[in-house]
């Protein structure tokens, strides 16, 4: 059907792996959302009963997630977000044949820089957790 409309055989195969690549990001930015959000709901439903963080079980005692996509990477829903708007970025590049598509590439430069500050956030986690320097150390930012 993309011969059809006269995109190339290129243009077709580019198409069809940058689909490809956004559902997998996609799945993989849900997954680490809810892996997150299960997280903190179990460590926060044990503080307000009343438990400190030090005295929690682990992981939850660290207070940051370590396993799943987190044992991987400190913000792998961030890393599947960033990756998702490049990959729309060069849906746009693909559909219009121009790689000097300047719209495209600023919009997802720009929403980079918009989301860059959390992942230059791990000196506010350093105050807050000794054990996150540990983290630092064992898993890659991305």
């Amino acid at each position: 059907m993309l011969l059809c409309l006269g995109l190339g055989m290129w243009i077709g195969n580019c198409l069809i792996q940058l689909l490809l690549s956004f559902v997998v990001l996609l799945v993989i930015e849900t997954v680490a959302d809810q892996q997150q959000w299960n997280f903190q709901e179990k460590k926060w439903g044990m503080i307000k009963a009343g438990k400190k963080v030090e005295n929690l079980p682990a992981p939850y005692n660290l207070g940051f997630l370590t396993s799943g996509l987190f044992a991987y990477s400190r913000h792998p829903n961030f890393f599947a977000e960033f990756s998702i708007w490049w990959t729309l970025c060069l849906f746009a590049v693909s559909a219009s044949g121009d790689w000097t598509n300047y719209e495209a590439l600023l919009g997802a430069a720009l929403l980079n820089l918009l989301f860059w500050e959390v992942l230059r956030s791990r000196s506010i986690s350093q105050r807050r957790s000794t054990h996150y320097t540990s983290c630092i150390k064992s898993v890659s930012v991305c």
